[in-house]
């Protein structure tokens, strides 16, 4: 996400239409904050935390070269103390304040970038138009289905996990992958983002802000955004 500063007596005004890369020089994968401090993984394959008040390094890893892996295979997925990365055909576990691998597993093609960690699995989008979740404490595939998908991160919270479709948010029980409802969007309404707390999903559809119920996928409010 970036931020604009405008001069007051600015002539700009919204609705405000920014179109922009969010790529850095150098860098494979927007930076993942993560408490206080940002993950920036390189082109290179070295993946490294900085502080985000002052951006001094606090660690970083060599990684496989990025080039050599997957697309998004080396985007980093944050949960609590730890962090997980595709590398090499691994998925490793990393402490969040060191930097070091606590735990190395045998990982399919992963989308990290994309996925989450809900309920002790990471669930993910992988190659071949699928979704998928992975129980990590055992290193195995607990379900995989069919997903026609928007490159959309998913969402995820307790044992409910939202994901994009073509013109459709849709929540699956993460325990066994079975849908639990789909709420239309409209075809022509591209999602840019969802978020999932406290019992309500908010969704980025279009130039609208949209509100669910978790449980049942109801609307409960749309507001209009002014921004693209």
């Amino acid at each position: 996400m970036s931020t604009r500063r405008v001069q007051k007596l600015s002539a700009l005004a919204p609705p405000l239409r920014l179109q922009e890369s969010r790529m850095l020089n150098g860098v494979a994968f927007s930076p993942v904050v993560a408490g206080d401090r940002l993950l920036i993984t390189r082109n290179s394959g070295e993946l490294e935390a900085i502080k985000e008040d002052s951006g001094a390094r606090i660690w970083s890893v060599a990684l496989a070269s990025i080039t050599d892996l997957p697309p998004n295979s080396g985007a980093p997925l944050v949960s609590g103390d730890l962090v997980y990365v595709c590398a090499g055909g691994e998925l490793l576990s990393m402490d969040l304040g060191t930097g070091t691998v606590v735990d190395r597993k045998p990982a399919p093609a992963l989308d990290l970038h994309d996925g989450a960690f809900i309920d002790g699995r990471i669930v993910s989008y992988v190659a071949g138009g699928r979704l998928e979740g992975w129980d990590l404490a055992n290193g195995t595939q607990r379900w995989s289905i069919a997903r026609a998908f928007d490159p959309v991160p998913l969402a995820g919270h307790g044992n409910l996990v939202v994901a994009a479709g073509s013109g459709s948010i849709t929540a699956y029980d993460v325990r066994d992958g079975h849908e639990l409802w789909t709420t239309a969007t409209g075809a022509d309404k591209p999602i840019g983002a969802l978020s999932l707390s406290n019992g309500s999903i908010v969704a980025a559809v279009s130039e609208e802000i949209v509100c669910l119920d978790s449980a049942t996928g109801a609307v409960r409010w749309t507001a209009l955004s002014g921004v693209t």
